[in-house]
Order: structure tokens, then C-alpha cells, then sequence
């Protein structure tokens, strides 16, 4: 997800040296400058806006932010700088945006050193400053609602923000249960906190929601496992505010009283929910939609097979299967659909008159407004022409062709029992278990032959401390092997994770646990604990767990995979010890099989 966080330019070494006095800053040139642009800009819109965005600017200069995401975000040209060069260069520049700045960072930030400085900076400062950026660390969270839906898919979540000078903000937050329960959208209303309330509670109630008060502290509990099950599963999802608004809901969340309860549907969304949903909802929605006025006179078989497909891309892929918008329409015309379809051209031809009689279909099941239902089958009509181009488009020819392997692999698994399945999650596919042997894994050189040269010296040096825990810690030779697999797979398929501002020791200790944990040498039962792998990595104490996700990531190990630790989809990183063991649960299942 590329995301613009101010200037992600390091300032030149003239902006940061002291020099006999402060540089005032031609207006003409704040327009040449990224970061002086994008914070007139949005002080000219509201004091909320600018608060926001020097949140971004800060969040992306901490340690904190880069262990989170393993790295500067997506499109980042380079490391971002400091706080200390964001700091200093921001004092250097005395203009009214560079001012408001410096009160906003004052609030933020938690060194008390830093802070001192930007106030004394502050102190010769003599541009007039808007009341709630000069208080921007007094703002307050007061009300907070919560809104449910009845299938426990997604809640809402709305803050309350005001500031002394009577500035408000309310910030809606939507939570989604289909990925894990973390915030897929965020929005902010300053139309006045009351009002946007009253609006709100209105429209939910004509859309069958629930919205009811909730203590600010249950608020912050139930955000907070939100934003770690996002920073967890990293969706690829980027809808309104989010994720840029992390850093200042972050901000909000910390003024906020602690000591909540999580509340909302939680645990009401489940994976067998979901497999009912697909099985069951699905088919009864496509039955209701070809039963309905808008399709007309269906077409027989070709429409009934359609009708599942934009069935079940409403039902997995929107929050409400009924409340399409200009996005999802997008969505369906320009990615979904195309992939989903066989390529027949018959069908092709079809599938955007059965999408509008879906969206008028569904729309009118809810009351919704004719304004709205016919903006969205107009965005249908905008993007008709592309659609029709991608039915032979390679790109979309070659998922479509890796979306029907997976649903046979899908019907083949179907067949397995809940013991074998587990196998093949650990080992990637029912070949790998078929073929599983427990030969040593060899003692191998790091192969960097695949990888991008300009990562070879982070790889390298990682290798290194991971050679170290596998030979004094471990004590074996086919983790140090694993390990340099690992490392080589990781910088072959995301090179970025070795081109980003890190540590090449927490790094080593990410790897280190992946490939323990897989092999049972961390975990329940192990022979080493973490605290001495940190200690031999000259860590403190504490997990890898959080660095560890892009390492998971490369290799394509999804959300119920990580659970638990074991299940990384091949046996290349697996001891012959480990190997034996599951060779033994395969012979054995299949015994069970063959009593049955």
C-alpha cells in the first residue's frame, strides 16, 4: 500500500546545521517543498488536518513504527529521517506552518528532551497560532458509540474529539470480522460531534444497525485490538483515512482512559459462520436476486451460473452484501469478476447487465436512495469497456488459472480429515506429504544468486548472527541451513525487507524464531527459550514475533497458518528430526484412514 506520509525527503545538511540565526523561508518556495506544501495545505483546511498529518510525519521518524511494519511503508524512496533531523529542520524554517508544527510535535512527542527544545524554539516564535493547535495535546474524547450490524461482519466504532477552543471532531472507524477484526476504513466528520451523531444514529436505524453509547475506555480497548489485529494481518486494504489516520488515532487512543472492556460483535464472526455463509447464503441470495423483478426474463443457466459469481463476490468481499457503492462496483468490473468468470465470452457479455439488476436488486432490499443505486450502476458503465478488454488479459488469465487450481485443491482437501489437513498446511500441499522423507537437510552455503545484489551485505550480515544462534545456542546445523533458506527466500521474494531502516540483529532473531518455532525448538516443549535467543543477539527481552511478519510474509504464510508457529507450507525448512515426526502423524493417520 503506497502511502504518502509528508516529505519522505532527508533534508539537506545546511537545513539542520546551526547557523547565526534562523532561516526565513521565501513564501514563493514553500510550493517546491513536499513537506512546507502539504502543511500549508492542510492548515488552510482545519487544524484536525494538520494535527493528522504531523502525526504521519512523526509516527514514520520512531524505532517503534519501523519494528511494527518491518520497515518504512510501502513507496518510501529511502529511509525517512530522524525525529531529531524532523525536529531541527522544522526549527531552522521560522513561517507560520513550520510554528503550528512545532506545537503539534511538542504533544506528541514522549522525549522530554526534544520537548524542551521545541518549546524554547516556540518561545521566539511570533506568528499567530490556531487555539487548538496551540492546545493540541489537550484534546479530549468524551462520547463514544458503538454501531453493530446483525451477521457480526463489521461494527463501527465513532470518537467524540474536542479541544479547549471548542473544535470538533468525530472520528468513525470501521472494524471488519472478515479480516480478523481490524480497521479496514476510517473517516472523519467535523460537522459538529452532536450532529454528526444524531445523523448517524438516524441512518443506522433505516439500515437495520445498532447504535448505542459506550464508555470512551471500552472504546480504546476494543480500537486497540483492532489496530494490533491490522499491524497483524496487514490487509490489503485501503479505503478513506486508513491507514494514514494510524498515527492519529494512536494519538487519540492515548488520552483516552484505560481499563476498558472489548465490546462489539466479536467473536459472533466465525470460520465456520463463514463457511456456512459461503455455502448457504451465497446460493439463497443468487436464488432471491434471479427470483426478483430486476432481472427481467433470466437467461436459463448461463444467468443462474452469474448470479453465483456476483453472489459470492457480494457476500466475501463486502462488508454488507447488499450495500454496494461506487467502489465495490469498481472493484467487481475491474478485478473480482474477471478473475472469477470462466472467460467465456457469452458470459462476459452478460455479466454487466446482471450487475446492475444486482446492485438495483440489493438496493432495493434496504430502502436505499435512487440517487445512490444509480451512481453505482453508472460506475458499472464507466468501467463496462475495460471489463471486457481484461477477459484476455494475461495477468488476469493467469489468476483466474490459479484461482481454479486452488478451488480443486480446495475439493481435494475436502476429502482429508482435520489431521491431515494440518499436514498439509505445514508442508504446502498433499505431494509434499506423499513425498516427505527424512533426509538431513545439507550443509549449505548462503545462495544469493537469485537475490537483488544491493541487499547482499544485509543478507549477509543477518546470516552471520543467525549462523551464531544455530551453532552456539541451537547447536545445529540443519537450523543454520534453515535459517540461510529462509533468509535467501525472504530476500528473493521481498527484497524490500532488507532495503528498509532495521536491524539485521532483531531481524536474525525473527528468522531464528521462525524456523525454531516450525521445528519445536522454541514453544511449548522446547529445549531453548526465547530470552536466551534474545540474549544472544544482544537483545532485550521480548518477542520477535512483531518482525517476524514480513519474514512470514515472503514466504506466503497466511493468518490461520501463523497460529501456531509450525505451519510455514514446506518441508525445506523442516530438521530431518522434525521430519521423522511428521512422517510418523502422516503413516499413522493413514492407518486410522484405512480402519474406517
Amino acid at each position: 500500500m503506497a502511502r504518502k506520509r509528508g516529505s519522505r525527503r532527508r533534508p539537506h545538511r545546511d537545513a539542520t546545521r546551526r547557523g547565526p540565526g534562523r532561516r526565513e523561508h521565501p513564501a514563493a518556495g514553500i510550493e517546491d517543498d513536499p513537506l512546507l506544501h502539504g502543511l500549508r495545505q492542510s492548515l488552510r483546511s482545519s487544524p484536525v488536518d494538520f494535527g493528522a498529518l504531523v502525526a504521519s510525519i512523526h509516527y514514520i521518524t520512531t524505532d517503534e513504527t519501523m519494528d511494527a511494519l518491518g520497515g518504512p511503508p510501502d513507496g518510501m524512496e529511502g529511509p525517512p529521517m530522524s525525529l531529531n533531523d524532523l525536529v531541527e529542520s522544522i526549527i531552522d524554517i521560522d513561517i507560520s506552518e513550520t510554528t503550528h508544527a512545532l506545537h503539534v510535535l511538542a504533544a506528541l512527542i514522549d522525549d522530554e528532551l526534544l520537548a524542551a527544545r521545541i518549546r524554547r524554539a516556540l518561545t521566539t516564535r511570533r506568528q499567530p497560532v490556531h487555539p487548538a493547535v496551540e492546545r493540541f495535546g489537550e484534546v479530549e474524547v468524551r462520547d463514544a458509540y458503538l454501531i453493530t450490524e446483525p451477521t457480526g461482519r463489521s461494527d463501527e466504532i465513532l470518537l467524540a474529539a474536542r479541544w479547549p477552543d471548542g473544535t470538533e471532531a468525530t472520528l468513525i472507524l470501521l472494524i471488519s470480522h472478515i479480516v480478523g477484526g481490524a480497521i479496514t476504513d476510517f473517516l472523519v466528520s467535523q460537522d459538529g460531534n452532536a450532529a454528526t451523531a444524531e445523523h448517524i444514529r438516524t441512518s443506522s436505524a433505516d439500515h437495520g444497525l445498532q447504535m448505542t453509547a459506550i464508555d470512551p475506555a471500552d472504546a480504546r480497548a476494543t480500537l486497540r485490538r483492532a489496530i494490533d489485529a491490522w499491524v497483524e494481518e496487514m490487509p490489503d486494504i485501503e479505503e478513506g483515512m486508513w491507514p494514514d489516520a494510524l498515527p492519529f488515532l494512536e494519538f487519540l487512543l492515548k488520552r483516552m482512559p484505560t481499563g476498558g472492556q472489548i465490546v462489539g460483535s466479536g467473536g459472533r464472526w466465525t470460520d465456520d459462520w463463514a463457511d456456512d455463509l459461503e455455502i448457504d447464503d451465497i446460493t439463497e441470495l443468487a436464488h432471491d436476486f434471479l427470483d426478483s423483478d430486476e432481472i427481467g426474463d433470466p437467461d436459463d443457466d448461463l444467468d443462474h451460473e452469474i448470479a453465483h459469481v456476483i453472489a459470492r463476490f457480494a457476500t466475501m468481499f463486502l462488508d454488507d452484501p447488499l450495500r454496494w457503492t461506487t467502489q465495490s462496483a469498481e472493484l467487481a468490473m475491474t478485478t473480482a469478476l474477471p478473475i472469477q468468470l470462466t472467460g467465456d465470452e457469452d458470459e462476459f457479455a452478460r455479466t454487466p447487465t446482471l450487475v446492475r439488476a444486482f446492485i438495483r436488486y440489493a438496493h432495493a432490499r434496504l430502502g436505499l436512495p435512487a440517487e445512490l443505486t444509480l451512481a453505482v450502476t453508472q460506475e458499472v458503465d464507466r468501467h463496462e469497456e475495460v471489463f471486457h478488454l481484461l477477459r484476455d488479459d494475461p495477468d488476469i488469465v493467469g489468476a483466474r488459472i490459479d484461482l481454479m487450481a486452488s478451488a480443486a485443491e480446495e475439493l481435494r482437501m475436502d476429502g482429508l480429515g482435520w489431521g491431515m489437513r494440518r499436514l498439509v498446511d505445514r508442508l504446502g500441499s498433499v505431494e509434499a506429504v506423499d513425498a516427505l522423507t527424512d533426509e538431513p537437510l545439507p550443509d549449505e552455503d548462503l545462495d544469493l544468486s537469485a537475490v537483488p545484489e544491493d541487499v547482499w551485505d544485509r543478507v549477509r550480515a543477518t546470516a552471520d548472527l543467525t549462523d551464531r544462534v544455530s551453532d552456539e545456542l541451537i547447536g545445529d546445523r540443519e537450523i543454520r541451513t534453515a535459517c540461510r533458506r529462509l533468509l535467501t527466500i525472504a530476500a528473493r521474494e521481498d527484497p524490500r525487507i532488507f532495503r528498509r531502516r532495521s536491524r539485521d540483529d532483531t531481524a536474525a532473531a525473527a528468522v531464528a524464531w521462525i524456523v525454531g518455532r516450525a521445528n519445536g525448538v522454541f514453544g511449548w516443549g522446547g529445549r531453548v527459550q526465547i530470552k536466551e535467543l534474545m540474549d544472544t543477539l544482544g537483545l532485550p527481552p521480548g518477542s520477535p514475533s512483531q518482525r517476524a511478519q514480513p519474514f512470514l510474509d515472503a514466504l506466503g504464510v497466511d493468518r490461520y497458518q501463523r497460529l501456531d508457529g509450525q505451519s510455514l507450507g514446506t518441508p525445506d525448512l523442516l530438521t530431518s528430526t522434525t521430519r521423522r515426526r511428521l512422517i510418523d502423524t502422516r503413516d499413522r493417520l493413514r492407518g486410522l484412514d484405512g480402519a474406517d
